[in-house]
């Protein structure tokens, strides 16, 4: 079975069968074809086995997320219940990303930022002046890397704050 029949029989790209070759889902022999050039093939069983793991199996479907605040907890995958509602809330989730994008200018909300730069970090903690927050790095109190510009992870800034 060539490539692209085995991504027609799993119903995804020519390059997933790649991914799938990789990750050791599936093995690939080579055999020169009428060309004379080598072409991949691929066993017929390996596709109808992994076909049967993707059926029982339906793939994951992540939670809406707020935009706003901190999460407290992790929300959890679950599996969809249908094709159906797998659709609508990908359709769901694409319509409120495109409405924040316009809401905001295509700017990311400080709230949501894993990493802040020096003036992302005096802007959220606006108790707290530039050259405070540079002294504090300086000084080894405050975790950052200096890359173009300093960088800080949302959660050392956190906690550095809480310490106060």
């Amino acid at each position: 079975m060539t490539k692209k029949e085995a991504a027609k029989e799993l119903g995804v790209s020519e390059r997933a069968i790649n991914r799938y070759v990789r990750g050791g889902k599936l093995t690939v022999d080579y055999r020169k074809n009428s060309q004379n050039s080598y072409e991949g093939v691929y066993k017929p069983y390996e596709v109808a086995t992994l076909k049967e793991q993707f059926e029982k199996s339906p793939p994951l479907k992540l939670r809406p997320v707020k935009t706003l605040g901190r999460p407290k907890k992790a929300e959890a995958l679950t599996r969809p219940d249908s094709d159906k509602e797998l659709a609508s809330s990908a359709v769901n989730a694409l319509v409120k990303l495109a409405e924040s994008a316009i809401n905001t200018g295509g700017k990311v909300a400080l709230e949501s930022k894993l990493t802040l730069t020096l003036n992302d970090a005096v802007e959220f903690c606006s108790g707290y002046s530039r050259g405070y927050l540079l002294e504090s790095i300086k000084a080894g109190k405050l975790k950052a890397i200096k890359r173009r510009g300093w960088v800080i992870k949302r959660a050392d800034l956190d906690d550095w704050v809480k310490k106060g």
